[in-house]
């Protein structure tokens, strides 16, 4: 987009998987936005959790920002939103020429069922094996189920496009993608380098299985084409990521 389209400041904090969705957005527009750091692992400013996320988590926006404004100092105006999924939906309305969501009404409702359906599924194993400790087979079960959802075996309306042949969920990148790329590029690396609460080891066995096991041909194919998208290059390094997802006290184990 433009520079004269609406200016857009982005308050994140790159280890956000929520925050990486809208990074995502942004650039899959080409948006005018600019990023404006938000530390999670300290207290945060009064201004932020005031006037932009009462919760001080990430993603937050500011959108049509007059230029020059502080991003601590927003004029009474601005459009200001939280939590991912309500700020993709914000910019696909705000913003229809992107084309973030399907025009089709129905094609658009079938994208958020998925959503729904990834929410409820590899988002909560996702959150019970890195978090809580739960064995990492719940992790390799929920890959599976997404790769079911790619190539159409889980679909409940049989004239769906899929990803049966290649390429993505929908056939096209869609907003499928955004919401669940940043959940699935962060399971595959803790898996691979044994980052979660559950017992040491447990993650790269189950890693190995994806790996090389033939049943997952289509996911890692899946996200080889993922990897190649430019949006992702910029928004997704994993020897960025590594470090940081590696420190995290609350992936700690507890001694034996």
């Amino acid at each position: 987009m433009s520079p004269s389209s609406p200016r857009i400041i982005f308050y994140n904090a790159e280890v956000s998987r929520f925050g990486h969705r809208v990074w995502l957005a942004l650039e899959q527009i080409n948006a005018n936005y600019t990023v404006h750091p938000v530390d999670l692992f300290v207290p945060r400013p009064e201004w932020y959790t005031r006037n932009l996320s009462p919760t001080g988590l990430v993603p937050a926006i500011a959108f049509d920002v007059p230029e020059g404004c502080s991003p601590a100092d927003l004029p009474a105006s601005t459009i200001r939103m939280n939590e991912s999924l309500p700020i993709l939906e914000f910019l696909a309305d705000a913003l229809p020429a992107a084309n973030l969501f399907p025009a089709d009404i129905v094609a658009r409702a079938r994208v958020r069922a998925f959503i729904s359906r990834f929410e409820a599924g590899f988002a909560k194993a996702f959150e019970a094996v890195l978090f809580r400790g739960e064995h990492p087979q719940a992790l390799l079960d929920a890959l599976a189920q997404y790769q079911d959802e790619l190539v159409g075996v889980q679909r409940r309306f049989a004239d769906e496009p899929t990803g049966s042949e290649g390429g993505f969920v929908f056939g096209e990148w869609s907003m499928a993608e955004i919401a669940a790329v940043p959940f699935l590029v962060r399971a595959l690396m803790c898996l691979e380098h044994d980052i979660g609460k559950y017992p040491a080891g447990e993650g790269r066995k189950v890693w190995e299985e994806y790996a090389s096991s033939e049943k997952f041909a289509r996911m890692r194919k899946y996200m080889v084409d993922v990897s190649a998208r430019p949006a992702l290059k910029v928004t997704w390094k994993v020897e960025e990521q590594l470090p940081i997802w590696s420190q995290f006290p609350i992936f700690k184990r507890d001694s034996a």
